[in-house]
């Protein structure tokens, strides 16, 4: 969706708040006209502003269940359920609490989620209560809680999980900042755990910081499958894929500020959404800043929609693979980002542990600004050599002057495009080169075999010529990762 297309939204939305309710129905057919789905949009955001005050930072599926339990905080500490004894309240959500438990007969400790007050006597929240558990057991994974069992005593319904020590990373960032190491080391662990989760067909749909906890001794554990959804189905027989959590029809599931924009607009996710939440989560690992964030929800969507995010404020220390990844993994439209998040894994750990005996960006012996002057150099080069192509274009054999015209065409105005980005320093030139690179190939390619083609070179000369052409995009390549290095 377009700035100016949320920018409309938003002018409607806040003028439709300003009026009584008995007055919005008719000012929005005036003000949205015969655009059904403006009308729509706005609509939707009206009914989610008056329901959900604080939907910011907590999942609308939290707020909305708040008002099915009135029991104070922590009444079930020291009661049994099933054989757990119950300990002290360790959190509490909108449908649920987490205690510390005991269990009596494999003496061990266990953290237990219990459905509030008479919310275990709702179909739908039972149901998705169950559905949370079915899910989070199909998942064995060292960086996923594992749960231990499901217990329904009379009126309580339990969820039996592993205890988890530690802290979320939401609580370390607020204490520390993380180093570049540690985010590469913690970042590998939360890819792993949810390619554990897409690998058995579950979407999380609301991966941040805290909902990820780091244990005492380092290890990461992706927590909280509350909204998960499957999206091919462990079971056909199991309607695992009907508790979607709708407000007046329009989908909300997640929290906003880590949504994919696909996610923000109530269409269907699939694993990129996870890759959007987690490309967010790095990011604000690394700046201890959220990548989209404004001073209301509806500021945020907005953003998260037309903006990216701030990449200045990256540390001037993150590695140029790093920069990219992010880049990839928060691509608005899903088509372009990266589709499984294995390849998020294994660029992590490419980062974070080079291959032995590869030459990593840093050591090339070569200067950033040397290696600029010579990619620049290299560029230049390139362009007198298509101008002059076109130039003497009759003076060239007639099989090949076809194929110099096209490749010079195209070639100066990726080249022009690459001399500009790169001289005015562009942070986002190294990416840009990067998607460009298939596409040199092909011009440098075409332009190498050309003098194969001229019939007045000896073959010798043909052939080098061929050669050196051929090779100079990646050398190319190996001095943008330089200069942005």
């Amino acid at each position: 969706m377009s700035s100016a297309r949320w920018q409309r939204i938003e002018e409607i939305f806040h003028a439709a708040l300003d009026r009584d309710l008995k007055e919005r129905d008719a000012f929005l057919t005036k003000a949205c006209g015969t655009d059904t789905e403006l009308l729509r949009e706005v609509r939707s955001l009206l009914a989610e502003t008056d329901k959900h005050r604080d939907f910011m930072d907590r999942p609308a599926m939290e707020v909305e269940a708040e008002s099915l339990s009135k029991q104070p905080a922590g009444t079930l500490a020291g009661r049994f359920i099933a054989h757990y004894h119950m300990g002290p309240l360790v959190g509490t959500g909108g449908m649920a609490e987490v205690y510390r438990a005991h269990d009596t007969r494999l003496d061990r400790d266990v953290a237990i989620k219990v459905l509030l007050g008479s919310s275990c006597r709702d179909p739908e929240t039972f149901g998705r209560f169950q559905r949370e558990a079915r899910l989070l057991a199909a998942v064995t994974h060292p960086n996923i809680a594992a749960v231990y069992g499901f217990e329904q005593v009379d009126d309580q319904c339990a969820l039996v999980m592993e205890m988890i020590e530690g802290e979320t990373l939401s609580t370390r960032m607020q204490r520390q900042p993380f180093s570049i190491d540690e985010v590469l080391g913690f970042a590998i662990q939360i890819a792993a755990g949810v390619e554990a989760a897409h690998a058995k067909g579950i979407v999380h749909r609301d991966l941040k910081p805290s909902n990820i906890r780091i244990t005492t001794d380092g290890t990461i554990k992706v927590l909280d499958f509350g909204v998960a959804k499957i999206f091919h189905p462990l079971n056909a027989a199991d309607d695992v894929t009907r508790s979607v959590f709708e407000t007046k029809g329009v989908p909300i599931i997640g929290t906003v500020a880590y949504m994919s924009p696909e996610q923000t607009r109530g269409k269907p996710v699939d694993t990129r959404s996870d890759i959007w939440s987690l490309g967010c989560v790095m990011y604000e690992m690394l700046t201890n800043t959220r990548a989209f964030e404004g001073n209301t929800w509806t500021d945020t969507i907005a953003r998260i929609a037309s903006e990216n995010p701030d990449w200045s404020r990256l540390p001037g220390t993150t590695p140029a693979d790093i920069r990219a990844l992010l880049h990839d993994c928060l691509e608005k439209e899903p088509e372009r980002r990266i589709r499984h998040v294995g390849e998020v894994r294994r660029r992590l750990e490419n980062a974070h542990h080079p291959k032995q005996g590869a030459v990593s960006e840093g050591e090339i012996a070569i200067s950033r600004g040397a290696a600029r002057r010579l990619f620049l150099f290299i560029q230049v080069g390139y362009l007198v050599m298509y101008c002059g192509a076109l130039f003497y274009r009759d003076a060239i054999d007639a099989v090949v002057a076809p194929v110099v015209t096209i490749v010079a065409s195209c070639g100066i105005a990726v080249r022009l495009y690459l001399i500009s980005a790169v001289a005015l320093a562009h942070p986002d030139a190294d990416i840009q080169f990067r998607r460009l690179f298939p596409a040199l190939l092909i011009f440098d390619g075409a332009w190498a075999a050309s003098p194969i083609l001229i019939r007045a070179l000896s073959p010798g000369v043909a052939l080098a010529a061929a050669a050196g052409l051929a090779y100079l995009p990646f050398s190319q390549r190996t001095l943008v990762h330089r200069i942005y290095s």
